[in-house]
């Protein structure tokens, strides 16, 4: 019965985040350096606001993830900033928190279509900058919207 609970209130935390988001995003990054692998990035955005979910490794669940909250306000014609914080943590039979970046970059839109560039400051005892390009399908703009007069 608890377990029951609990999945009903995970399921309407979801779905109250969903009603506020412009919709669902998808897409893949890079860190340009020899030997990085792709990420799948999927998420939320919520206009001026993003949520993101990085994970390298599809093959299985365990490995290094990547939650990073972002501010992505679009100053003109598509063209936009990326501020925020990342965590990164690991699931191996249990959840590990290894350590946190800040996000700073620029983004272009073309509708759904979303190009960004942005440096991960790690900063770890000593300072690590990790360059990141990748491109988002935001599907809430996949919709037109209605215009009223």
């Amino acid at each position: 019965m608890k377990k029951l609970l609990v999945g009903i209130f995970a399921a309407l935390m979801i779905f109250s985040v969903a009603a506020f988001a412009n919709g669902p995003l998808l897409g893949v990054s890079v860190a340009p350096i020899p030997g990085r692998v792709a990420n799948l990035n999927f998420g939320w955005d919520f206009g001026d606001y993003n949520i993101e979910v990085l994970k390298g490794d599809l093959r299985t669940v365990n490995g290094n993830w990547i939650v990073s909250g972002l501010w992505t306000p679009e100053v003109s014609n598509g063209f936009g900033y990326r501020a925020g914080i990342s965590f990164n943590s690991a699931w191996f039979p249990t959840f590990t928190y290894n350590n946190f970046s800040f996000d700073v970059g620029v983004s272009k839109r073309w509708g759904p279509i979303q190009l960004y560039g942005e440096l991960n400051f790690l900063p770890a005892g000593v300072l690590t900058v990790n360059p990141v390009v990748g491109f988002n399908l935001l599907f809430g703009n996949l919709l037109t919207k209605d215009e009223t007069i």
